[in-house]
């Protein structure tokens, strides 16, 4: 699934990873949360708001993780970082001004899937033991954070087609 190497060597790795994946989306979610405050969503800043606030959480969960299994803290040059392009993060083009609560839950829905699929996918491929456990746990974290999504989701009916159509669009600079 990535073409980045992936963390199957040590638990310093596969923490520095795991941490870089979610502050990441943190990073992201705070981001996309400020976009839709520039064009008047407020439903969406405030969801986006929220997100990443539950992503910043997830961050300290990895760092509490990390101490309980007494895993040393890698060193930046240990792994590649994702910067935001990790599994996890939201892509700006997958963004529309308009965007509804809905659209905006099953992205991250999406996001927290390929998040998932990465640990499996990482827990299949190491023959380090506890990496693979480890990986299997992150994986179950991130299978949690879907069923939590669709459970939100279930608040939100689908938007009816035409939901994006805008009789004055923003002025794009030339």
């Amino acid at each position: 699934m990535s073409e980045k190497p992936i963390p199957n060597r040590s638990l310093e790795e596969l923490f520095e990873f795991a941490r870089t994946m979610e502050l990441e989306a943190a990073r992201r979610y705070t981001q996309l949360s400020d976009m839709m405050a520039q064009h008047n969503n407020s439903e969406l800043t405030d969801l986006f708001k929220r997100m990443a606030d539950i992503e910043w959480l997830h961050v300290y969960n990895v760092e509490k993780a990390r101490r309980e299994l007494d895993v040393m803290e890698g060193t930046p040059s240990s792994y590649p970082g994702f910067g935001l392009n990790a599994p996890e993060v939201p892509d700006f083009l997958s963004m529309h001004y308009l965007l509804r609560p809905y659209h905006a839950l099953k992205l991250a829905m999406q996001h927290e899937e390929r998040a998932a699929i990465f640990y499996t996918e990482l827990a299949d491929s190491t023959e380090n033991d506890e990496v693979r456990a480890v990986a299997l746990r992150f994986a179950e974290e991130e299978k949690n954070h879907v069923r939590e999504l669709q459970q939100w989701l279930a608040r939100y009916p689908e938007p009816e087609p035409g939901w994006d159509d805008d009789p004055d669009p923003p002025n794009e600079l030339e």
